[in-house]
Order: structure tokens, then sequence, then C-alpha cells
């Protein structure tokens, strides 16, 4: 058996004919040639398998599987990853663009790195069939951050990631109970054991069209990423964040919270106590407490008549003066015109 590969590119693939060749083509024109193609057919009803077929004819780097009946994402790529022979695993999904020096350049993070254990990069969103491009996406660059985010949401994009293979079996993989987050969920398990970061460079065009599994099961990935985040800030708060507590600081609820203070109380408890655990460069705390006191006063701004505002205020200046003094001065001028535009008219 020949020596197997460093990378070990991952798809699963369920009827998506139509957008297979521009996918697989991505990865087959990577400036880094070191890799095994793994793709699953997950019991496609269209022509996938066919189109696979044929272009693994081509191409000795591609490996097909088809399972007998559809198993569901979490289940094929768990698959993938026993099948997987390579020290990394770029993870790619059926309908998405890799761009030609993506492998190269997360493996030469993930070298150069060996305390990080998951590196993604910025996509670029796709939108219809005919892929006009709709905007850049950012995730944060440094691990410290990524590990804050994940008490709000997913910190960087999993179609873009590659994952250090042993450290994905240590956490066990793939949790199907997680059907629409189980990149979060992942992400948060992956975070006590390794870093996670993301390049600022775009690495994937992501394609956003009505068939994605987010947009069919909003309600669902919901609730799964409400359960996921109360997780991750109770880890971090060192207690018990109430459900309903992580539901508004997500703006997941469908009634305006009733008071501010506990939500920005919440917010700037959790910044203090990731201070105390992590060690931050001084950089690295005024992202973090930056991030933290926009969040406060994100919240602010949709819910303007709920009580508590000027303890909130308060809250968000104690991380952020500048930011919040500015946020503040805006809302004045904002209101004064307001009034003037109303006087106007009168």
């Amino acid at each position: 058996m020949s020596s197997p590969p460093r990378v070990s590119v991952v798809m699963g693939a369920y009827n998506s004919a139509p957008y297979l060749e521009a996918t697989v083509e991505s990865i087959l024109r990577q400036t880094y040639a070191d890799f095994e193609f793994i793709i699953i057919d997950d019991a496609s009803t269209d022509d996938t398998w066919s189109i696979l077929e044929k272009l693994a004819a081509q191409d000795a780097r591609i490996g097909l599987h088809r399972n007998p009946v559809n198993l569901g994402i979490s289940h094929t790529r768990n698959l993938g990853t026993d099948l997987a022979r390579g020290e990394f695993i770029a993870v790619m999904d059926h309908d998405d663009i890799s761009a030609a020096r993506r492998l190269e350049k997360e493996v030469t993070y993930l070298d150069a790195h060996p305390d990080v254990g998951v590196i993604g990069g910025a996509v670029r969103r796709l939108v219809g069939d005919n892929a006009a491009p709709l905007r850049n996406i950012h995730y944060p660059v440094t691990p410290q951050l990524s590990t804050w985010i994940l008490c709000f949401e997913s910190p960087l994009s999993h179609p873009a990631s590659m994952i250090r293979r042993a450290l994905l079996i240590e956490v066990g993989g793939y949790r199907p109970e997680f059907v629409t987050a189980n990149d979060y969920d992942l992400w948060q398990r992956l975070s006590r054991v390794t870093h996670l970061a993301s390049l600022p460079d775009i690495v994937l065009d992501y394609r956003w069209h009505g068939e994605n599994t987010l947009l069919r099961r909003v309600e669902d990935g919901r609730r799964e990423t409400v359960s996921i985040a109360q997780r991750a800030m109770e880890y971090v708060y060192g207690q018990q964040v109430p459900l309903e507590i992580v539901r508004q600081l997500l703006r997941y609820h469908s009634s305006p919270p009733q008071d501010m203070r506990v939500l920005s109380r919440t917010v700037y408890a959790l910044a203090m106590r990731f201070r105390e655990q992590e060690r931050l460069t001084q950089a690295e705390w005024a992202s973090i407490r930056g991030d933290a006191a926009r969040r406060i006063l994100h919240l602010l701004r949709h819910h303007p008549g709920v009580e508590g505002r000027a303890t909130a205020l308060v809250y968000a200046a104690r991380l952020d003066p500048v930011h919040t003094a500015r946020w503040s001065q805006s809302m004045v001028r904002k209101a004064v015109q307001s009034k003037l535009a109303v006087s106007s008219q009168v």
C-alpha cells in the first residue's frame, strides 16, 4: 500500500448533480497535491453517483463510497473520517468551490501552529445557481477570539475548515443528534482539547440557496444553537446560565427582554471570567471586550423601550468606553434629528 497522503478531503454528496463537477474540479486543481479525495454518496436519487463515477475514472486521487441508504450528514462525515488516511481532514461540501491555494494555505498554517487543531478561512457567499457573489464573510483569526465567539455562535466556517484527524477522532466526531448545528457542536467540543483559528484569506466560495440544510431547518437550527451556546457559556461562566437568557442574548426570542440589566451583566461577567481563564495579550483582550460591549449595545439598539438601559450602558462602558461613548452620541443625534423632523412637519 502506498504511503498515506497528508490531507484527506472528505465530502458527502446527496442529490447534488448540478454542482458536482465544479466542486470536484476545485479540489483537483489545488496547488497542494498531497491529498486523497474521499466522496461519499449518501444514497442520492438523482445522477450524483453516475457523475461521481465518471469523475473518479479520470483521477486516481478520488475514492468513492456509496451508502446503501440515506444516513444523514453526520453519519456520512463520520464514515469519511473512518475511511480517511491523512493527518489532516479538509472538509468539503458538495456544492461549494475551494480556492486554488486553500489546502496549501491551511496545511502551511497547521504546520506552523502545532497548538491549533482546526483552521478555517474567510468565505465568499454566492447566491443561487448562477453563483452571483453576495458578500465576503470573515471569521476571528486568533484562537482566543475564536474561543470567545463560541459562547454566542460558530467562530469559523465549517466547509472551509481543515481539522487534525487525531483530534476529530478524540472528541468523537460529529454527533447525529445535531442536524443543522453539528459543526458548532463539534467546535465547542474541540475547543476543550485544542485551539481554533481562521485565515484572513478567502479560501472558499459558499453557495447560498434554498437547498441548504440551514435554510430548510431554521427553527431546528435555533434550538440546537441555543443549547450549544448555553453549554459554552456555562463552561466559561462556571455556573448555570438559564436557557431563556441564552435565547435573549442570541436574539432567538419572540418577545423583547423584560430587563437589560440581567443580559448586560451576563455578557460582562462572561468577558471578565474569560479574561481570568485565558492568557490574553492586550490586543486580544481589547478585541474581546470590544466584542462584548458591541453585543450589549446591539441589544440596546434592538430593544429601545426595555428597562435597565442605563445599567447596560455602564457595563458596555466598562468594557469599551470609547465605542460606547460614540454609540451614545450617535443615538442622541438620531433622536434629535427625529424630533426635528417631526416638529418641521407640524
